[in-house]
């Protein structure tokens, strides 16, 4: 800095007194890892990060057939992600959770139920009943996270969300897959009795398009559900 002042012909260039040029020796070397506690610390810091998934306004068109803007009456609210794409405070978890479909683990569990307590002053309604959909093969886990979801906040289990497994949804184009998705969920009697004029709390394992968000959230509105909350377990890229 003193010579860029100097080379501008800047009277105020001096030392900084800080850079071991001013001090005249190097710094002490960084540690090759750092304290757990500093790690512990800074991963909780990162994990309280709100992801906000906002939901889809319009229909894709084409292969879909309805375009324009979704009706209030068939919208999702805006969401909440617990992990967004490969963020590295959740690298061990999301290693761990879509390694294999199996109950969700307690750290899992808790990095839920912490999501939903940093949402709950800002949504419209507090759900009243869970419903699970897996998209991404993982039901056993999706499933398990929304009894526990319930369990603790005393609410209904609604059950799953009907879908076939539809594969190569990634391959497809944004009209394509959620015709795919259109096609493939199916809200049960059951579970239309069971949401009808309720806020539902709508748990997914993964989804980078949101479209089997979108999708779900309109079957269940069509149901009678007075409002569908999103929760994403990973917001793929």
């Amino acid at each position: 800095m003193q010579l860029l002042q100097e080379s501008l012909d800047d009277t105020s260039a001096r030392q900084c007194g800080r850079c071991s040029v001013c001090l005249g020796h190097l710094p002490q070397p960084l540690r090759a890892r750092p304290e757990p506690s500093t790690v512990e610390a800074v991963t909780q810091r990162l994990r309280a990060e709100v992801t906000i998934v906002e939901p889809r306004k319009m229909w894709p068109g084409g292969a879909f057939g309805s375009r324009g803007r979704i009706p209030p009456s068939l919208m999702a609210q805006t969401g909440r992600a617990i992990i967004f794409a490969d963020a590295p405070e959740w690298y061990l978890l999301l290693a761990s959770t879509f390694a294999r479909d199996a109950e969700p683990s307690r750290e899992l569990r808790d990095a839920a139920v912490a999501a939903l307590g940093r949402w709950r002053d800002s949504w419209p309604s507090r759900p009243e009943v869970v419903v699970a959909m897996s998209v991404a093969g993982f039901p056993k886990m999706t499933g398990g996270l929304a009894d526990h979801l319930a369990a603790v906040g005393q609410l209904d289990r609604g059950g799953n969300l009907i879908a076939t497994d539809p594969g190569g949804a990634a391959s497809l184009s944004s009209p394509q897959e959620a015709a795919l998705w259109r096609d493939a969920i199916c809200v049960g009697d059951d579970l239309a009795a069971k949401v009808a004029d309720k806020a539902v709390l709508l748990v997914v394992d993964a989804s980078s398009s949101q479209w089997p968000i979108t999708v779900a959230a309109a079957h269940l509105r069509k149901a009678k559900a007075s409002m569908v909350l999103p929760l994403l377990v990973h917001r793929r890229p």
